[in-house]
Formats: structure tokens, sequence, C-alpha cells
């Protein structure tokens, strides 16, 4: 028996196990493809889910976008809108006056108006309006008759009835128009002008049958001087009220030069006192004993910076008299007189500032003025002038420049005045002691009216 060779017992386990092994695979195999095909709805359903994640993400992402977007165009808008109320708000203050203005004219008061400079001018011009009408009385185009008429088949006779015509229309209408201009005022200078014009229109329908007119032109030189009288009145008073304010404020210069000359006097003499003392003292320190000198060397010092005080405020004062635009620029108010939106802005040169203040709340308010700040300026009148262009559109006489009260609370002008001179001490809060206590014994304290001092 021949003996089985051992490589072909190896082959045969080779083969074996590999055929063992690909059985193994082809059966995992088969399971791994049924499991797929029995988890299949379970795996898509796993990626379905990642997916509607993702688009999940992306939707809130864009959402998230749109509100961001969303929020900034709101936040535009608020801003937007905020400066839309504030110019509807100004525009709703600025638009007061003017529908004043409009109430007024309708009602026949409107605004003045000047043409010309000054008194003399107008008086002039007046004249010359006369000297217009009498011109074309002369040449009969005053008061015209186109109708040639006959009396009696006199032609003459007839240029003598329509001559006694004319006149008689001319002194009407001249007598009238007189009487109608002799009554004019700043607040009826509408009606007067509008009663010409009737006067015109009566005289010419009396005179219908007789063709006698009075010509536009000459209308025109009566309204004229309507005009002319109205504006020479106004600029009369301007010019008074103007004088009487420069001799108010002459008045005040002059006695703020009085009282910087006498405390000029008074500081001269308090100077030559301490340098009498000054000197005293010295000799005093010459001769003294050396347990004295430290008690009069403190003196002479103390004297000496008393001079050299002395001397500063001198100056101070030389410099007030010599140049006339050192001063102060107060800003007061009166709650109890004008309310509590109302300051008046002004400047004095009076050596003690407040003494102006007291004397504005003289017998004329019923209450004094309360203080916010009192600003000493080597510019006072530049100073002023720049407050008051700060608040013109508040000014509360828009006429007379010089009334110096403006429509707006303390806390404005202290706006204004900290933007200026930011060290400048400003107190908002008015104390009104005499208005708080008569408040508190029952006054009413509703729109007080009280006319309004330089």
């Amino acid at each position: 028996m021949q003996e089985t060779d051992p490589a072909v017992f190896v082959m045969l386990g080779y083969f074996l196990i590999t055929a063992l092994l690909s059985v193994g695979f082809f059966v995992l195999l088969f399971k791994h493809l049924g499991l797929r095909r029995r988890f299949r709805p379970v795996v898509d359903t796993e990626a379905e889910v990642r997916r509607l994640k993702q688009e999940g993400v992306d939707k809130l992402t864009e959402i998230l976008e749109q509100a961001k977007a969303s929020r900034a165009e709101h936040a535009k808008l608020v801003e937007e809108n905020s400066a839309l109320s504030q110019r509807r708000d100004q525009l709703q203050e600025e638009l007061v006056p003017l529908e004043e203005l409009h109430s007024d004219i309708e009602d026949g008061f409107q605004p003045p108006h000047f043409e010309l400079d000054d008194h003399a001018q107008y008086v002039i011009a007046i004249k010359q309006i006369k000297e217009q009408q009498k011109q074309l009385a002369r040449s009969k185009t005053a008061v015209v008759c186109p109708t040639e008429w006959t009396v009696g088949d006199s032609r003459s006779e007839g240029r003598k009835m329509t001559n006694r015509n004319i006149r008689m229309a001319l002194r009407s209408f001249n007598n009238e128009c007189d009487v109608i201009i002799s009554k004019v005022t700043w607040s009826n200078i509408g009606q007067v002008k509008s009663r010409i014009q009737k006067s015109r229109d009566a005289l010419d329908n009396l005179n219908e049958s007789n063709r006698v007119l009075i010509t536009d032109e000459f209308l025109e030189l009566k309204l004229r001087e309507a005009d002319l009288v109205n504006q020479e009145r106004l600029k009369k008073e301007e010019e008074k009220q103007r004088l009487r304010e420069e001799r108010e404020r002459e008045r005040e210069e002059a006695k703020a030069q009085r009282e910087i000359i006498a405390e000029m006097r008074r500081q001269e003499a308090l100077e030559q006192e301490k340098v009498r003392m000054l000197e005293a003292a010295r000799e005093r320190l010459k001769a003294a004993s050396p347990e004295h000198r430290s008690a009069l060397e403190a003196e002479v010092e103390e004297i000496e910076q008393q001079l050299s005080e002395a001397a500063l405020a001198k100056g101070r004062l030389t410099a007030m008299a010599e140049h006339t635009r050192i001063g102060h620029v107060y800003v007061i108010s009166n709650r109890g007189s004008f309310g509590e939106r109302m300051v008046k802005i002004g400047m004095t040169r009076r050596l003690e500032p407040m003494d102006r203040v007291k004397e504005l709340g003289d017998a004329s308010v019923p209450f004094p003025f309360d203080l916010h700040a009192m600003v000493f300026s080597e510019d006072a009148p530049a100073l002023e002038k720049e407050l008051h262009g700060a608040f013109e559109e508040k000014r509360v006489n828009r006429v007379n420049n010089r009334k110096e009260f403006f429509a707006v609370s303390p806390e404005d002008v202290g706006v204004i005045l900290q933007t200026k001179l930011p060290d400048t001490p400003f107190d908002p809060a008015a104390e009104s002691l005499e208005f708080a206590a008569s408040s508190a014994n029952g006054m009413k304290s509703d729109s007080p009216t009280v006319s309004v001092v330089a």
C-alpha cells in the first residue's frame, strides 16, 4: 500500500479552509444584505431627519438674519421719526407767531413797515405827496369830466358848471381824506385805506349824472399819503422811544461812572492811609527789639499785601472808567410776573451790578426779579448781542429790539451760556420767595399779565 504524499493533505486542507471561509463570507454577505433590506427604511429616515435638521438650521439662520436687518431698519425708522417729531414741534412753534400775524392782518392789524430811515424824511415825503396832489388838481387831472356840457345852449356856462362840480368833488374828497387820514394808526391802516376807497366811490356815484370822476392817479396819491402818515407816526414814536432809552442808558452810564469815580476816590484814600501805616510800621520796625521784630515784620507784610490788593482794585476801576465795554451781562426772570418761560438778558456797567437788577424789580412789577447768572466781561455788549442772537426767534417784542425779553426758560439760556463760557456759574432755579409766599397765601398765579419793562 502506497503512502499518501503529505503535500496532498496540505492541499486538501487548504482547499477545505478556503471553501469554509468562502461559505462563511457568503453567509455573512447574505445576512448583511438581508439586514440592509430589513433596516433600509430606518436608514432612509435618519438621512431624512439629518436633511430636515439642516434645512431647519438654514431656515433659522435666514430668519435670524432677517430679524437682525429688521431691527436695524426699525432703529433707523425710530431715529428718523424722532428727528421728524422734533422738526414738527419746531415748525409748530414757528407757526404760532405766523398764525397770530395772519389773524392780526385779517382783523386789520398790520405789522409796522418803514420805507424811510428817519422821521424827517417822512415829513419831507408827505409834503412831496401833498404837492403832487396839488399839481394834479392844477392840471385838472385829479377830478375829471369827460362830457362837455352846455347850459342854455352855452358851452361857456356848461364849462362853468363842470368846473364848479369838479371843485366841489375835489374839496369833498380832500376834506374826507384829511379826516380819515388824521385817525390812522398802525392797527387800522387797512381800514383807513378802505374808507378812502369807499369815499371816492361814493362821490363818483353822487356825481354820476354830472359825469364827474375822481381819477385813479389821485386816489393812489391819497392812499400813498395814508401809508406815509402811518409810517411817519410810527417812526416818530419809535424815535421818541429810542431817545428815551438812550437817555436811560446815558443816565445808567453816568450813574456807573459816578460809582466808579467815588470808589476810585475811596480806594485812593485807603491807599494813602495804608502807605502812612506802612511807613509808620517800617519806622517802628527799625527801632524794634529782637523779640518784637517778627510781629512787626508780619504787620509790614500784611500792609504791603493790602496795598497790592488796593492797587489791583484801583487798576480795575480805572479800566472800567476808561473802557466803556467792560461790564456785567445778567440773566434774570420773574416767574410771578411773566410766567415760567420768560427771561431778560441785559447788561450793566454798574459797580454793583445787582443794583440794576433790584431797580428792574421796582414798583412797576409785582415781584422782584430772580438772578440766574451775572457774568463779568471785558466786552459785555458783544456777549449780550451773542446771547440775544441765540434766541432771536424767541424775542417777545419783535418791533423794538431794545426790549430784551425772550420766551425761553432759564435752563435754555444756561445751556448756551455754559457752551460759550463753561466755567460760568449758572443757577437755573428761581427762589421767587415773595411769589411763593403770595401763592401759598391764596394768590391765583394763572397767566399773570404785567407790562414788560425795559
